[in-house]
């Protein structure tokens, strides 16, 4: 969503592209005169997003997951708006507000929000400068959410603390029981692995913990840089109330993970980050232990996820790599889980 490209080219969308209401009603909602050019943005399983250039501004419509509340937008947009009023250095996409003061709208059983486009380039610095930069950008917004006191909680429970997980996996492991699919089969000959592993890792040192609002997913695809530089972090759809810990591992599976195989831990990238956190963040050698139980209760998540999708048939373009890679990811971290923690502390 950083390219200006996308405003610069003409798209024709197909007819699954076109937003389900009606466009130029809604941007007339919001006073921003007619729709000069619109872009879908792709990428992404649960919303959906429109880039759409207006007489006015160039703005994003981004269609909410119906798994998602009103509450859990409105706990999105306090934290957004939270930020923006503790003076958080960075871009962000702040709700904007129909004539009639409305921050989300229903269109067809669906919610619906807009926010000032963040426009960026394509070009990027190293990977080492990335990874430098979205540890501070991290650090900076943690800093400021312990602060906070939101009207809203947003609980996403993570296998850690809670069994849903371990639910769900039994549950998947007797409907796809007998299925003909090739990453079904994968998954029923390897989810009692999953369990028993989930079960192992159960602690009690998670929830003392302290909580405060988190990102949720703040790697190179949710933020956008200009001339080198981290400008702006946007699709907080994944924000919740939980741990910092939590945010820091999500980010450092996908930022710094190996070159070679994926599914690991490039482990001086992994310490770059960290360092560069804590130097704007403090973090306790308690937190870092837990960095490998939480990288693989969050790769069994994708596991199960993964496999979901595939048979609610969410998806026509899954390969084996859907289940196979966060399955070799969690044994990966589960396996090294002392070197990972013993690395991280240095």
């Amino acid at each position: 969503m950083s390219s200006r490209r996308a405003l610069e080219t003409s798209h024709s969308m197909s007819h699954g592209d076109r937003p389900e209401f009606d466009l130029h009603e809604l941007i007339d909602e919001y006073g921003l005169g007619t729709v000069r050019n619109v872009f879908r943005v792709k990428g992404g399983t649960v919303n959906k997003n429109w880039i759409v250039r207006t007489a006015k501004k160039n703005v994003v419509v981004r269609s909410v997951s119906k798994e998602l509340s009103r509450s859990d937008i409105k706990f999105e947009h306090s934290f957004i708006g939270a930020l923006v009023r503790d003076g958080f250095p960075y871009l962000l996409p702040l709700p904007l507000r129909t004539r009639t003061g409305r921050t989300v709208v229903m269109k067809n059983g669906v919610y619906i929000w807009l926010y000032n486009y963040i426009e960026g380039s394509n070009s990027r610095p190293s990977r080492e400068e990335v990874i430098a930069q979205i540890a501070h950008a991290m650090a900076m917004a943690h800093r400021a959410a312990r602060r906070f006191s939101l009207p809203q909680v947003k609980k996403s429970p993570i296998a850690l603390q809670d069994l849903w997980l371990v639910h769900m996996l039994r549950h998947w492991q007797l409907k796809l029981c007998g299925s003909s699919d090739g990453c079904c089969r994968f998954f029923g000959a390897r989810v009692q692995e999953c369990i028993g592993i989930l079960e192992q890792l159960r602690c009690t040192d998670y929830d003392r913990l302290p909580c405060l609002p988190i990102h949720g997913d703040m790697c190179r695809a949710n933020v956008v840089f200009s001339g080198g530089r981290l400008t702006g972090i946007i699709d907080f759809g994944h924000c919740c109330s939980d741990a910092a810990i939590r945010d820091i591992t999500i980010a450092l599976r996908y930022e710094c993970a190996s070159k070679e195989h994926s599914f690991k831990l490039d482990l001086e990238a992994a310490r770059h980050f960290v360092r560069v956190y804590r130097k704007v963040n403090p973090l306790s050698p308690e937190e870092i232990d837990l960095i490998p139980a939480i990288a693989v209760a969050e790769s069994v998540d994708l596991f199960w996820w993964g496999v979901f999708q595939i048979a609610s048939q969410r998806t026509k373009t899954a390969s084996i790599d859907t289940v196979e890679h966060p399955f070799k990811s969690l044994q990966w971290y589960n396996r090294h889980q002392e070197e990972i923690a013993r690395a991280l502390r240095m």
